[in-house]
C-alpha cells in the first residue's frame, strides 16, 4: 500500500505457470518502454528508501 500511496504504482502479488511459491509478481508488457521505465524507477526509488 505504501508503493501506491508514495509512488502511484500498484503491485499486486503474481500468481501462475504452476508454482508453489508465492514471493514474486507479475509485469505486464502493455505500456510503452518510456511508461515502463518511469514505473521502475519509481520502484527502485522506493525501495532504496525503504532499505535505509
Amino acid at each position: 500500500m505504501s508503493l501506491l500511496e508514495k509512488k502511484h504504482v500498484l503491485l499486486v502479488p503474481g500468481s501462475s505457470f504452476n508454482v508453489t511459491y508465492t514471493d514474486h509478481f507479475r509485469i505486464t508488457l502493455l505500456p510503452d518502454e518510456g511508461t515502463l521505465r518511469d514505473v521502475f524507477g519509481r520502484m527502485e526509488e522506493f525501495f532504496d528508501e525503504w532499505t535505509r
